[in-house]
């Protein structure tokens, strides 16, 4: 027996040595994303588009929690946005409109020279920065959606590929 490539009856791709002498041997297939059809790898399209659209959805995560920068204390500061931060902070802009709330609202933020301190916030404040974040979240989300349109009408291998974040 060689060791090799092949497609068995069925059409489903396999390596190693042959199993059936009527599987038929193939050259490497050259990504997950290629089927067998009439004698040569070509793109799946539909599994190219699922590769692209995880990548992308990935992407949009990655590109939510980078932080972002707020002026809501009066000059440039940076925010984390991770799930927890975000968490954090809806509680403290939710606070913000209870009765009795306190004065100030310390949060996380980093100045210009990169020194992270808990923070104090008037009310205002922290609802801006809630405001600036959601704002980030919703910019996100809408280069997201743009793109996952772009991938839904990609007619060729080409088009799925020029989609980038």
């Amino acid at each position: 027996m060689v060791m090799g490539f092949y497609i068995d009856g069925s059409g489903l791709y396999y390596e190693g040595d042959r199993i059936d002498p009527s599987d038929i041997e193939v050259e490497q297939r050259p990504s997950s994303a290629f089927i067998y059809v009439d004698g040569s790898w070509v793109a799946d399209l539909s599994a190219l588009k699922s590769k692209k659209l995880a990548s992308l959805k990935a992407l949009l995560q990655s590109a939510i929690v980078v932080g972002i920068e707020s002026e809501a204390l009066g000059s440039p500061h940076a925010y984390p946005t991770a799930l927890t931060d975000q968490a954090n902070l809806n509680g403290l802009v939710t606070e913000t409109l209870l009765p009795g709330a306190a004065a100030e609202f310390k949060f996380w933020c980093a100045d210009s020279a990169g020194n992270w301190l808990r923070r104090a916030h008037t009310a205002e404040q922290i609802r801006q920065v809630g405001i600036d974040v959601a704002t980030h979240i919703k910019a996100q989300q809408s280069h997201y959606e743009a793109l996952l349109i772009s991938v839904e009408n990609a007619e060729d291998v080409d088009s799925v590929a020029a989609v980038v974040w």
